[in-house]
């Protein structure tokens, strides 16, 4: 607890959060804000400072949450209290940790797309963005509280300027074999990320952005079905049906759905609309990633006849030609 002076008493860890824990919580802001703020993510910037930030900073937070007590040699000590020996934590610092910073960033990062690949979210913006938020920001809270728990004198404090310094004197000029090592394990490091994005970007994915449209009805027990479709409409009462729309692009993206009652006739390999009667038109927006359905109805039909087409359009934004279409077949009875 804090003295009269304002000091803090030994075993009482003071409150202040440390610098590179703060820089971590706004390295993660800034990465969502980079990659999806307007004006900046179609930008180079949103590239090079969302690179630089997964390069790093995943890998340091998980550090500092394994390694939360320094590591120089002098500050390595055996304290006695009560009669019984303590160790104080072991850890790692200066160029030593940022070079285990880069390598295991890029294994988080790379463990992270192999599990979201087999994910229903797949290897998308959003849920990558996502999964290496709940990777970074709970490895720094953990670090935070496994720090605090530490002596003042064991604790590893963050010298960002001296850190750096170190950093660029261990790469270009090594005078041992261990910083001669890490400087190579460094290299390596960040060649291989390096490669890593520049193939992925110039490489077409298996996994193709496209946005999705069907058509389900509801039980009576409220279950969502794909079957069970109306094959007769009345020419006096609405027609209930839900309609899904699944947006699997990487942005949100607004949608309208168009349902039209038609009578087609064939004309060789293709089929003439010689009536059409508009059932339902609605607009929505739909979040990237999401799929979502709209209990809609259709309504009472005009046209009568045999082997009618209920035709749904989804069109993209502001585009003039749907992007997906699906289909009932229907019979409207004269005087029903």
């Amino acid at each position: 607890m804090p003295d009269r002076d304002g000091s803090w008493s030994e075993g009482w860890p003071s409150p202040r959060v440390a610098t590179d824990i703060q820089l971590v919580i706004g390295a993660v802001g800034l990465l969502w804000l980079v990659t999806l703020g307007p004006g900046v993510a179609s930008t180079p910037l949103r590239f090079v400072v969302a690179g630089l930030i997964t390069l790093f900073v995943p890998g340091y937070a998980l550090l500092a949450a394994l390694f939360p007590g320094s590591g120089t040699d002098d500050e390595r000590t055996v304290s006695t209290t009560g009669g019984s020996d303590e160790l104080s934590g072991n850890g790692v610092d200066g160029f030593e940790r940022v070079v285990l910073a880069v390598g295991a960033s890029i294994a988080l990062v790379s463990l992270t797309g192999v599990a979201l690949n087999v994910t229903p979210w797949g290897l998308r913006l959003i849920p990558v963005l996502a999964a290496l938020t709940l990777v970074t920001l709970p490895s720094v809270l953990v670090a935070a509280v496994r720090r605090r728990r530490l002596s003042p004198d064991v604790r590893y404090e963050p010298e960002i300027v001296a850190t750096v310094h170190s950093s660029l004197r261990a790469v270009t000029n090594p005078n041992d074999r261990v910083d001669g090592l890490l400087t190579v394990v460094l290299l390596l490091s960040v060649c291989l990320a390096v490669g890593t994005v520049a193939y992925t970007t110039s490489t077409p994915t298996d996994r193709a952005e496209f946005s999705e449209l069907y058509l389900l009805t509801e039980t009576e027990d409220g279950e969502l079905v794909a079957g069970g479709y109306p094959e007769t409409l009345q020419t006096g009462s609405q027609q209930p049906i839900v309609v899904g729309i699944g947006n699997y692009e990487d942005d949100p993206t607004n949608y309208t759905v168009v349902a039209e009652l038609q009578r087609v006739r064939p004309d060789g390999n293709r089929s003439v609309v010689t009536e059409r009667q508009v059932l339902d038109r609605f607009s929505r927006r739909v979040a990237a990633s999401e799929s979502e359905q709209f209990r809609r109805t259709l309504a009472a039909p005009r046209v009568r006849g045999e082997r009618l087409r209920v035709q749904f359009r989804l069109y993209r934004g502001d585009a003039q030609s749907p992007y997906q279409t699906a289909r009932l077949w229907v019979s409207v009875p004269d005087g029903a």
